[in-house]
């Protein structure tokens, strides 16, 4: 995807100090690094249509080692200096700590609420300028972790990115039974998995009407 303008004011992403371990005693961590591979910079801009530009400082590029083979995988930070793992095709894991990850967390409220980071990155991707704080939960079993910290920050309105799915939907109601105020975000993309997938295909249909021209996305 055409990288779009990304003005001064667009929030820095916060870094965390790296503490993790590997997840799987089999994964031998060799490093961690701010530069992405060209195949890890394909699989986000032609599979995932994220926006590079946007993406990046949030993004880091994990290598490690199974049975003497490397690998080189997407490396997004949560809290705690674990990380969640992606890579391209149906790869997915974690680097412990497995924890939630806030981002902006200077921005306004509602609190935006995303399941995982691919979700996250894509909202990045379709909005000119983000001044929302937002949270990745990296998992719906961090739900309670969520919960604590908002309460924490006296949060007491989101607007939940969820899966549409049974997770989904039994994490957004543990949000409200929980005593928040949640607008469910999901509505507006009924007919995808994600919001992601729901981005994905919003892209493609632009490229088909408008060829290879730059593409400049609002939010639902």
């Amino acid at each position: 995807m055409t990288s779009l303008h990304v003005s001064n004011n667009y929030p820095q992403a916060k870094t965390y100090q790296h503490t993790a371990e590997c997840a799987d005693g089999g994964r031998k961590l060799i490093g961690i690094s701010d530069d992405l591979p060209p195949h890890l910079q394909d699989y986000l801009t032609k599979e995932r249509c994220i926006d590079l530009g946007r993406a990046r400082p949030f993004l880091r590029c994990v290598r490690y080692e199974v049975r003497g083979r490397t690998y080189e995988v997407i490396g997004f930070a949560n809290l705690s200096g674990g990380y969640e793992l992606r890579g391209s095709g149906l790869f997915k894991g974690t680097l412990a700590p497995k924890d939630i990850t806030p981002a902006f967390p200077d921005g306004r409220h509602p609190v935006c609420v995303f399941e995982g980071f691919m979700d996250f990155l894509s909202f990045l991707s379709m909005k000119e300028k983000v001044d929302s704080h937002c949270l990745v939960m990296n998992s719906v079993s961090n739900v309670r972790r969520c919960i604590r910290y908002l309460r924490e920050l006296r949060i007491t309105a989101l607007r939940a990115f969820l899966d549409n799915d049974d997770a989904g939907r039994r994490t957004l109601n543990t949000f409200i039974d929980a005593g928040f105020q949640v607008e469910d975000m999901s509505v507006h993309y009924r007919e995808c998995k994600d919001l992601n997938e729901f981005h994905v295909k919003r892209v493609r249909r632009l490229r088909e009407q408008q060829g290879q021209a730059p593409i400049t996305l609002s939010l639902i």
